[in-house]
């Protein structure tokens, strides 16, 4: 028998993006566990693009600690399900990642 697994890092990807993209990075989105989710808001997960992190009400930003719990979830499904629903309307550039392929530039 195995010990507890704790997902610590799940990549979402635009859709249609081939995950051995060199773009991967500055499109993804990434939901990370930050920890046991504790009485200050401290833990749970996070959805962040490498630089900021997406608040609970939709927001970028890259919060202080007392502001922690306003961008955390409890579960990972919850992070997934508001990273699925922001990761193709972000933007690079001033365009999203599908837009990049339409006008068909492939490096950034």
């Amino acid at each position: 028998m195995s010990g507890i697994e704790i997902v610590t890092k799940v990549a979402v990807l635009p859709e249609g993006m081939d995950p051995s993209s060199s773009e991967l990075h500055h499109f993804a989105l990434f939901v990370e566990w930050k920890g046991v989710r504790g009485e200050k808001g401290r833990g749970g997960y996070a959805v962040a693009d490498g630089f900021e992190e997406l608040s609970r009400a939709g927001k970028w930003g890259r919060p202080q600690a007392f502001q922690r719990h306003q961008y955390r979830w409890d579960t990972l499904e919850e992070a997934l399900e508001m990273a699925r629903k922001h990761v193709d309307t972000r933007k690079v550039h001033g365009r999203t990642w599908s837009e990049w392929q339409a006008a068909g530039i492939s490096e950034l």
